[in-house]
C-alpha cells in the first residue's frame, strides 16, 4: 500500500499535488481493475469532488486522465493491460450503465470512473481537448516484446471505445532506471530570466531589478514540458488564487490590449532565490 502511495505521489511530482490530494486519488485493492491511482486534471489542477466540471471545463481548457497500475515485481506483466482493456470497455462505453459493474469492481473505481465519464462527456462538447495515459510502474529492468505489444494495442483499444474527436491515450511503462529518478529527482542547477532591456542592480545590494515580458516570464516559471515550476513558490509565497475579483481583473486588463499597459497598474514580481 505504501508503494502504491509513494509511487503515485512521486509519478504526480510535477502537478504539485499534496498528500490529501494524492490519497483521494488512490483506489487499488480488490476489484481495481489494474488500476492503483486515477487523477483527472483540468489545466493541471485537480478536479476534486467539489469541483463544478461544467462551470470548470472550457473550450480552451486541456483534461489530463492519469491512470496508474504500480508493482514491485521485477518484470512487467502482459495481465495489467488486458485488465485495462477490460474496464475500458466496461466503464467508458457510454452506452454502459456503471451501477451495472458494482459486483464486479469496488465503489471507488465506479465513483472514479463516472467522473470520468462527466468530464470526457462535458469536454467534448466543450471541444476541449482529453489526454488519457495508462501508466505501468514496476520495479524492472527490461520490457518482454509481448509487453510491448500490449502497450502500443491499448491507445488505440480505448480511443475507439471512447469515440471521440479531441480524445487520444497513450500508454507509458516506467521501469527501475525512471523509477530511481523519480524518486531522486536532480538539483535544479540555475534557471535564466531574460530581461527586455538591461537590468539595474540596488546599490549595496545583490537585488536586481528590470522589465520581463510576460512570454519570458512565463518561460522561466516553466519546464520543458510548460508545466509550472511548483517548487519556485515555496519561498515566493504569492501564487494563483483562482478565479476571486482581482484575478478577473487582471485577466481583463489582459484581453483589452486597447487600454492601459499592463505593467503601469502593476506593482511587479519579486523573486526571491538563492
Amino acid at each position: 500500500a505504501y508503494f502504491e502511495y509513494a509511487a503515485a505521489s512521486r509519478y504526480m511530482a510535477s502537478y504539485n499535488l499534496d498528500d490529501d490530494e494524492i490519497l483521494l486519488g488512490i483506489v487499488g485493492g480488490s476489484r481495481d481493475g489494474g488500476c492503483d491511482a486515477i487523477y483527472i486534471l483540468c489545466n493541471e489542477l485537480l478536479v476534486g469532488e467539489d469541483v463544478d466540471v461544467e462551470k470548470t471545463i472550457k473550450r480552451s481548457s486541456k483534461i489530463e486522465i492519469i491512470v496508474i497500475q504500480s508493482k514491485k515485481t521485477p518484470s512487467f506483466a502482459e495481465d495489467v493491460f488486458l485488465k485495462w482493456k477490460d474496464v475500458s470497455s466496461d466503464l467508458l462505453t457510454f452506452d454502459n450503465n456503471v451501477t451495472d459493474f458494482k459486483n464486479k469492481y469496488s465503489p471507488q473505481l465506479l465513483e472514479a470512473f463516472s467522473r470520468i465519464r462527466e468530464v470526457i462527456s462535458h469536454a467534448a462538447r466543450k471541444g476541449a481537448t482529453i489526454n488519457m495515459k495508462y501508466v505501468y510502474i514496476a520495479n524492472a529492468d527490461q520490457v518482454a516484446d509481448g509487453v510491448r505489444i500490449q502497450q502500443e494495442s491499448l491507445p488505440s483499444c480505448v480511443e475507439s471505445i471512447v469515440n471521440a474527436g479531441l480524445f487520444a491515450c497513450e500508454c507509458e511503462l516506467v521501469g527501475a532506471d525512471k523509477l530511481m529518478e523519480m524518486w531522486f529527482p536532480p538539483d535544479e542547477a540555475e534557471l535564466l530570466i531574460r530581461f527586455s532591456c538591461a537590468y539595474a542592480p540596488v546599490p549595496k545590494r545583490q537585488d536586481v531589478f528590470g522589465l520581463v515580458s510576460l512570454d519570458d516570464y512565463y518561460s522561466f516559471l516553466t519546464d520543458d514540458n510548460g508545466r509550472l515550476r511548483g517548487y519556485l513558490f515555496e519561498a515566493n509565497i504569492r501564487d494563483y488564487e483562482g478565479k476571486v475579483e482581482v484575478n478577473k481583473a487582471i485577466r481583463g486588463t489582459l484581453e483589452s490590449p486597447q487600454g492601459q499597459d499592463f505593467w503601469w497598474l502593476n506593482n511587479g514580481v519579486t523573486i526571491l532565490a538563492s
